[in-house]
């Protein structure tokens, strides 16, 4: 019983330490500069301008209104630039990224981790990716999502 209680004890501490670790804001963050970010934009994509226009627009408003993080979604043919797209964002502002490929996934939990209470628990893919990177600002690119299987 007392064994119990002490592998219980270093787990939560574990646990504990990991978000201890995660910093909420990244120091290593540039802010955006919409002419560089059009410009390295240009260079990686053909064509899509209009995209790529609503990109920089929506990126510098939320710069300028101090806003953090939010939610982009590209709908399109393979091999269109989507998560090149995504990527160039990721390395104009300087942020990691992680791509998680969603084809074959059948349960959610692989993204948000399973309960604790389980000898075998681990972390979802989120929480992986901020205890890699040190940080939870950064752009986590969910890839082929129209591929899960739940």
């Amino acid at each position: 019983m007392f064994q119990e209680l002490s592998s219980r004890k270093s787990k939560a501490k574990e646990k504990l330490e990991t978000i201890l670790n995660i910093s909420p804001i990244n120091p290593n963050r540039i802010p955006i500069d919409g002419v560089e970010l059009r410009r390295m934009l240009d260079k990686k994509l053909y064509r899509m301008d209009a995209a790529k226009q609503l990109i920089v627009d929506l990126l510098v408003s939320n710069e300028q209104a101090k806003k953090r993080g939010c939610c982009l979604l590209f709908v399109g043919p393979p091999g269109v630039g989507k998560t090149t797209l995504a990527e160039c964002i990721a390395k104009l502002c300087n942020m990691p990224y992680e791509i998680i490929p969603m084809n074959g996934m059948d349960r959610n939990l692989e993204l948000i981790g399973s309960d604790s209470s389980y000898e075998s628990s681990c972390p979802g893919r989120f929480a992986q990716a901020f205890e890699k990177y040190g940080t939870s600002e950064m752009v986590c690119i969910l890839d082929e999502i129209d591929k899960t299987n739940f």
